[in-house]
């Protein structure tokens, strides 16, 4: 059933809410986030959790606007394409 709902278009917050919650919940990152943000925490601090979230975050925030730019440029592209498609084959059958 998670294939065909995955299959499924959804509003653009409903897929932003699905990949953000799978962003935070994966283990590979989390991993990542505790082997090589550690080389940059006091762990002796008061609060090295809260450096770990403020780092974690500026990951996410970086990783965000950079897959927007891919998604918005593709999403460009793609509309170019189409319109010069749509033109060339105007001009063949002119």
């Amino acid at each position: 059933m998670t294939v065909i709902r995955l299959l499924i278009p959804s509003r653009g917050s409903a897929i932003l809410k699905r990949s953000l919650t799978l962003s935070l919940t994966n283990p590979k990152a989390i991993l990542f986030y505790v082997s090589f943000f550690v080389q940059f925490i006091d762990v002796s601090a008061k609060t090295p959790g809260l450096a770990f979230f403020i780092l974690a975050l500026t990951l996410e925030i970086i990783s965000f606007i950079y897959m927007s730019f891919l998604i918005l440029s593709g999403s460009f592209v793609t509309r170019y394409v189409k319109t010069k498609k749509k033109t060339g084959e105007n001009r063949a059958t002119a």
